[in-house]
């Protein structure tokens, strides 16, 4: 299955966070993103799950086509 690509906008409000601070951590190395040849950038579904699971340690999170499923 292709990893879903996610525009700046859509990924920040999943990290809730604004896409000035998306754009910081892109440049600060913290979210890989993919550069389109257009110069636009999108965020692979599967990086935005590893920042959640660097962050939450033991605790799993996933997202999946826009919602979040919760695995305790």
């Amino acid at each position: 299955m292709q990893d879903k690509l996610l525009k700046p906008i859509e990924a920040a409000k999943l990290l809730n966070m604004s896409r000035a601070s998306l754009y910081i951590w892109i440049q600060k190395g913290r979210i890989k993103p993919i550069k389109l040849p257009t110069g636009k950038f999108r965020i692979p579904l599967s990086e935005l799950n590893r920042v959640i699971a660097e962050a939450n340690p033991g605790r799993e999170f996933h997202f999946m086509l826009g919602e979040v499923n919760r695995e305790k």
